[in-house]
């Protein structure tokens, strides 16, 4: 931070530009009855409880949610900054391949942007799996991991965004 605030910080103009979208993320195949029911016996009050609200969401519904509407917003300050605000306690992969993919010295991305609603994993955590990918949905009332397909869903949508924003600003 000190070597931030001893240089010349560069000046951030206009015109502003936005662009917010919500689309859907796939969640992996939802558990059946079966399954939940054998968590309601489980020593963890938190995954007991996690199997009993998907019993009453699936009693209530016919169904459990098989994605969830993703939040993403950019803003786009003339050609000297972009702000990426993506949904939802994001992995730090994100940051890092939106920075090489988009170009990180006016890039900024921050997450729990516009909505909570539980971990985004990178396939590479999802895959390692553990809290951040996968089980940590139970804390959050999701009712599975989410698909393989996560990041890419929203690391094309975050491209699709830019380009509306940047084309903009042209």
């Amino acid at each position: 931070m000190e070597k931030v605030l001893a240089r010349e910080l560069p000046p951030v103009r206009g015109p502003l530009k936005t662009a917010y979208e919500e689309f859907p993320v796939a969640f992996a195949p939802p558990p059946g009855r079966e399954e939940l029911q054998a968590q309601l016996q489980s020593k963890d009050v938190y995954h007991r409880n996690w199997a009993g609200a998907m019993l009453k969401a699936l009693d209530r519904n016919g169904h459990l949610p098989t994605e969830y509407p993703y939040p993403l917003e950019i803003w786009q300050f003339g050609r000297d900054l972009a702000l990426i605000a993506l949904g939802g306690e994001v992995v730090v992969d994100y940051d890092l391949r939106l920075k090489r993919e988009l170009g990180g010295e006016k890039l900024s991305v921050g997450a729990y942007c516009n909505d909570v609603f539980d971990y985004i994993p990178s396939l590479r955590i999802l895959k390692e799996g553990g809290y951040e990918g996968g089980d940590a949905m139970v804390y959050y009332g999701q009712p599975r991991p989410f698909a393989p397909t996560i990041e890419e869903t929203i690391i094309g949508k975050v491209h699709d965004l830019f380009q509306q924003v940047r084309s903009k600003t042209s």
